[in-house]
């Protein structure tokens, strides 16, 4: 590579030189990048344009990376809550191990992958979304732990307690604290790249788990006020991070909608 005056990046790399990845991410300054090697220059001009951060006036290439890397892991959390949240449909048939089902082993995995994926998102968001981020994270967490808590002894011991904790105060607090982490990686921006077929689909997914969460979870009220401010705020913007909940709130909205809709047909037919 050479000097900050030099105009080849590094040979062999597709003539990018280092006014190139500096004007992708809006910020030309010939001695802003000295000190990256060809391939790492490189690196981040693909990064830029991959996650949305051309033209960007005022980013560095640090920014561009974090939103690269928030970009993957808002897809990962996507994936997670659209599969997550379904584990214990999904595992029942392998029945128990010892005292409890294996759906409740398996489950105990789902809080980890969420604030995994959920906290690097959160990298790439002002400090006011970080904090709200991080509450959400916090309501996330506690409720899903006294879900699983409660769920796993009325498998065993039924009865009114045990279903207010798991059924009505567990749910509440979960997916309260999810709507809460959704709503300040939406607020932060926290990916501006827009969407691609893989996460217009996993969004679609999240928009129908939320539906079922609300109906199987007795938190249907929480569902429609959480989605409807989702979608008016993701309205607003209608970009990046933006499509993304806009769709999964809708959809959401929308089922819930559907199955009420045919519920009372089906109950005004059957009476």
């Amino acid at each position: 590579m050479r000097g900050a005056g030099g105009a080849d990046a590094g040979g062999g790399l597709g003539g990018t030189t280092q006014r190139d990845v500096a004007c992708a991410v809006g910020q030309y300054d010939p001695r802003a990048l000295p000190v990256h090697g060809g391939r790492e220059v490189f690196r981040c001009h693909r990064l830029a344009a991959r996650t949305g951060a051309s033209g960007c006036r005022g980013s560095s290439v640090r920014d561009v990376i974090t939103q690269a890397r928030a970009a993957t892991a808002w897809t990962l959390l996507l994936g997670v809550i659209a599969v997550g949240h379904h584990l214990g449909t999904l595992t029942s048939p392998l029945g128990r191990v010892g005292e409890a089902q294996w759906a409740d082993w398996i489950d105990l995995l789902l809080p980890y992958a969420v604030v995994a994926s959920a906290g690097v998102a959160l990298l790439a968001v002002p400090r006011r979304a970080q904090v709200a981020g991080a509450a959400g994270l916090v309501l996330y967490v506690q409720g899903h732990g006294i879900h699983l808590a409660a769920n796993s002894i009325a498998e065993r011991d039924p009865g009114d307690t045990a279903f207010l904790w798991d059924e009505i105060v567990g749910h509440a607090i979960w997916y309260a604290g999810l709507y809460l982490v959704v709503g300040a990686l939406l607020v932060g921006r926290a990916v501006i790249a827009p969407p691609g077929p893989l996460r217009l689909l996993l969004a679609v997914s999240v928009g129908f788990t939320w539906c079922t969460n609300a109906l199987g979870g007795h938190s249907v009220p929480l569902a429609v006020i959480a989605c409807s401010v989702l979608a008016t705020l993701a309205w607003r913007d209608r970009s990046g991070i933006a499509v993304d909940v806009m769709l999964a709130a809708g959809v959401g909205i929308f089922s819930l909608a559907a199955y009420g809709v045919a519920t009372l047909v089906l109950d005004v037919a059957g009476g």
